[in-house]
């Protein structure tokens, strides 16, 4: 189990202390607003009202004491920026933040920041994949160039030598989704390919770039 201390609960920090609390681990929260805290107070209840642009405030909570300290605070770029400076002066042993911008989160890594996350620039690029090939149903990056699609099938086929491991560079099959199977409620498996059956509604998981599992789509679909 480990001690995190979320700061800022818009519904990214309240969906991401959920998550953590669910997950054993000891989290405390903290934002200046108390119609915020009052959000989430009933389910974790251990929360602090602070004003975090007050060095004096974050310097009473023992900062050290956390394993991580996530700062979410995307749109108050400036409180954001001065709350990570003085959790690093603080002693902290980690410390994430959340960006709107590209350039942001540059400068927050610069002044201290161990991670940095722009949910809304990585939802806008993983929703133009799917946008650009109706064929992918979702895709998500999992580094600059390379992810993760999920491709639904939609004739009956059989996956042979058109569908090997790896169908080009940077392209691998890396499971299935089957629905309406025996001892099978969808969930992805990872799946040996040959002579394996996909019929419609079915989904396909290819990792690679984009590009590349579009045109290997074209080949085989």
């Amino acid at each position: 189990m480990a001690a995190f201390f979320v700061i800022g609960l818009n519904a990214l920090g309240r969906k991401l202390a959920r998550e953590l609390h669910e997950r054993g681990h000891k989290v405390k929260l903290g934002d200046i607003s108390q119609d915020r805290i009052n959000r989430i107070c009933h389910e974790i209840p251990d929360v602090v009202r602070l004003d975090t642009t007050e060095r004096d405030a974050l310097g009473e909570l023992d900062v050290p004491q956390f394993d991580h300290i996530i700062v979410c605070m995307g749109h108050r770029f400036e409180v954001a920026e001065r709350t990570t400076l003085a959790l690093k002066d603080l002693g902290a042993k980690g410390i994430t933040n959340v960006a709107t911008t590209a350039v942001r989160a540059e400068i927050l890594r610069k002044i201290g920041a161990d991670r940095v996350v722009t949910p809304g620039l990585e939802l806008a690029r993983n929703l133009a994949v799917a946008l650009d090939d109706k064929r992918i149903d979702a895709f998500t990056y999992v580094d600059s160039e390379l992810g993760i699609a999920e491709i639904a099938v939609g004739k009956p086929i059989t996956l042979g030598d058109n569908w090997r491991s790896h169908l080009g560079k940077d392209c691998v099959v890396v499971g299935a989704r089957r629905k309406n199977r025996e001892g099978n409620d969808g969930a992805v498996e990872m799946i040996a390919l040959a002579g394996v059956s996909m019929e419609v509604g079915d989904h396909l998981l290819v990792y690679g770039k984009p590009t590349i599992i579009s045109q290997q789509l074209d080949r085989v679909l």
